[in-house]
């Protein structure tokens, strides 16, 4: 089944839903991991179209929905566990070690790690490191795979390396201080040294990674611009997320 079809048959289950004859909670379709599935699954389809934008597949690049991505702190007495990323878009092959573990190709171009949230904040910190922040195990995990995949080896200026946050408009200033390139590199170089760890190539990571955020909103008004039945469909769908899930949608722009 295509998820385009999916996702209408998530939708025609939302009447009934919002009844009292529930048959199961309605965040467990809508969600802001759907959402994204269908949103990447629509760009992985429309490659042409949409060569401008943030999300543009290259060529041969896949998506991936709750990849798994080997942290370079894994090890010592103030260990963490892989960082559990929404979605990832790039040149990469999934299953190394367990079902969902991810490994970089050799030959990459692209990746990009993306974190969806609804209503939700960025975790400011993990147990072993109240400090360490989930934009910065992001970061320092795409740092790790880069090693793993001894891309530092050579030059980086050819590959797109990228980390979005995707949240509803005007959530922004709620995560602000957690998207600063200098605050996020500080981090990871507090947490390296904390635990002994060399990253001798973080500048240069540093020189060509995008942090951003994205509204759902835009992505959806971008999807209406090129496919208008779909993304329509998405807006229907993404107010149905913001509903269940105790979202105010009154600024839902892309309407």
């Amino acid at each position: 089944m295509q998820l385009s079809v999916l996702l209408e048959n998530f939708l025609e289950l939302e009447e009934k839903l919002s009844s009292n004859s529930k048959l199961f909670r309605p965040t467990e379709i809508f969600n802001e991991g759907w959402l994204l599935r269908f949103i990447l699954d629509w760009f992985s389809s429309n490659r042409q179209n949409t060569e401008a934008h943030q999300l543009h597949f290259y060529k041969d690049a896949k998506w991936f929905s709750e990849a798994y991505l080997p942290s370079p702190f894994m090890k010592g007495k103030d260990k963490e566990t892989r960082t559990h990323a929404d979605g990832v878009i790039g040149h990469f092959e999934i299953g190394e070690k367990g079902k969902a573990d991810l490994r970089l190709t050799k030959d990459a171009t692209q990746f990009i790690a993306i974190e969806a949230k609804l209503m939700s904040k960025l975790s400011a910190g993990v147990k072993a490191d109240i400090n360490y922040d989930q934009v910065s195990r992001y970061i320092g995990c795409i740092y790790y795979l880069l090693e793993k995949a001894e891309r530092f080896t050579g030059s980086l200026d050819e590959m797109l390396l990228c980390f979005y946050l995707v949240a509803p408009k005007g959530k922004e200033d709620m995560h602000s201080e957690l998207l600063k390139r200098a605050s996020i590199k500080l981090k990871i170089t507090e947490r390296a040294k904390k635990l002994k760890r060399e990253l001798n190539n973080l500048d240069r990571l540093f020189a060509n990674i995008k942090v951003e955020f994205i509204s759902w909103e835009d992505l959806i008004k971008f999807i209406q611009g090129i496919d208008n039945r779909n993304g329509y469909i998405f807006n229907d769908y993404y107010d149905c997320c913001l509903r269940f899930n105790g979202v105010n949608a009154n600024n839902n722009s892309s309407r």
